[in-house]
């Protein structure tokens, strides 16, 4: 299993990867999953799921 990052470890490495994204696609091209994905696949499972679940609360 990976080691936990430091949380300011986490955060640089976010806003790399943000920056990049940002760079290439501008920031409304850029969503959250995106620089998820790109940090770690297991985000991407976890955020879904809980984005699809705020998402179907607010159209009810």
């Amino acid at each position: 299993m990976a080691k936990r990052l430091h949380a300011s470890e986490r955060r640089a490495s976010i806003l790399a990867v943000a920056k990049v994204l940002f760079a290439d696609k501008g920031y409304h091209g850029v969503s959250v999953d995106e620089i998820a994905a790109l940090i770690s696949p297991l985000f991407v499972q976890a955020g879904s799921v809980r984005s699809g679940a705020q998402r179907n609360r607010l159209q009810a």
